[in-house]
């Protein structure tokens, strides 16, 4: 794996998401922001990019077989939860 692409890619998604989240709070778009797909697509962005940069930045400091047992325990959650997520907002812009 490359970890210097998959590292600056993170840190773009997460810039990104914060900027996002930051234009909306210092302009106030929407009235009721959880009830808006925006937010919980954003959110599993944030959450997802920012748990995994941690992994992609200890990659080569650990012993392989360290990093697989810590990638497993943290990455799948973080996909269950970004999955979960993304689900949420779209079946928020189902109801919106």
């Amino acid at each position: 794996m490359d970890n210097f692409s998959v590292t600056i890619e993170s840190s773009f998604f997460i810039i990104i998401s914060l900027a996002s989240f930051f234009f909306i709070i210092r302009h106030l778009i929407f009235e009721n922001i959880v009830a808006m797909p925006f937010f919980w697509i954003n959110s599993a962005i944030l959450i997802y990019f920012s748990g995994n940069m941690v992994l992609f930045v200890v990659n080569k400091s650990l012993p392989k077989e360290d990093f697989y047992i810590l990638y497993s325990f943290i990455n799948s959650p973080l996909n269950i939860l970004y999955n979960l997520l993304i689900c949420i907002g779209f079946w928020k812009s189902r109801n919106s």
